[in-house]
């Protein structure tokens, strides 16, 4: 029988983090550092276990399920180290996914999503 010894890890300790509405941020530091926790909980893709995360004047612990997908939908843009890419569609196609994720139900809405992706592709230089 193997006895496993398990301590906790505080990857995060006394953390203060600010971001306007439009900034753009990026986290550096070494491996191991909490770069991964700090935006697994800015992105509400975990919960913190002390302390608390406000976003837009919301404690986030305090919202459901859906509503932290819904917040995380509305305000949070994610450049993945790896791409987070579906084989299976088109760059366009990729990224009008979380556009389609959010409803729309109308030709007019798919429409202004096609074109919103069209020219952000555009503007990166990844128009096909």
């Amino acid at each position: 029988m193997v006895h496993l010894a398990l301590s906790a890890v505080h990857a995060l300790h006394d953390i203060h983090l600010h971001v306007m509405a439009g900034e753009m941020v990026a986290i550096c530091g070494p491996s191991g550092s909490g770069k991964t926790s700090l935006l697994n909980l800015a992105g509400m893709l975990e919960l913190a276990t002390e302390g608390s995360v406000v976003i837009t004047h919301l404690l986030v612990e305090k919202l459901s399920e859906q509503a932290r997908t819904d917040l995380r939908a509305e305000t949070i843009g994610y450049v993945f180290q790896s791409f987070k890419l579906i084989p299976v569609m088109t760059a366009q196609e990729n990224v009008m996914l979380p556009l389609l994720l959010r409803g729309i139900r109308d030709k007019a809405a798919f429409d202004a999503a096609r074109l919103r992706s069209s020219e952000m592709l555009s503007r990166l230089g990844l128009a096909t």
